[in-house]
């Protein structure tokens, strides 16, 4: 169920978000995405994760703890749990699994070259980088849910 004025929270807190560094734990893929989820819903996905890592290791023990897994299956968990559904066709809002060069090695080895980002307008999906928000336009997506 999403909030009365959700695009709007939605976009606030893109901008909000739009030059705030990648930091484990704060502003990593997992974060950034439910933190999204929870402007469009108002729950947290993330209350399982939140206050339990501080790093890259320590953030793929706490996926592999809680869904037996990394990404993919942290977030196969979190959707179905919740109740998402899988989309074909994301729309603004809608969170999706997508191929990336990531930032750095290990991070896309652990993650098997995949993170989770958030559909935006007019193609783009946008994920944390380095800097700010990335924008990704027209990534290979792999799953998407509608939120």
């Amino acid at each position: 169920m999403k909030l009365k004025g959700w695009k709007k929270k939605l976009e606030a807190f893109l901008w909000y978000r739009l030059k705030t560094p990648f930091k484990w734990h704060d502003n990593d893929c997992c974060t950034f995405a439910c933190d999204g989820v929870e402007a469009i819903s108002g729950k947290d996905p993330a209350k399982w994760f939140r206050g339990k890592y501080k790093n890259r290791l320590g953030a793929f023990k706490r996926l592999r703890e809680f869904s037996g897994g990394g990404l993919e299956e942290m977030a196969e968990k979190i959707t179905s749990d919740m109740g998402y559904k899988v989309v074909k066709k994301p729309k603004f809002g809608d969170v999706v699994l997508m191929k990336i060069a990531n930032l750095d090695d290990e991070a896309i080895r652990l993650s098997r070259g995949i993170t989770i980002g958030i559909v935006c307008h007019m193609g783009y999906v946008a994920a944390p980088g380095a800097e700010g928000i990335v924008f990704n336009h027209n990534p290979e997506i792999i799953k998407a849910w509608r939120i």
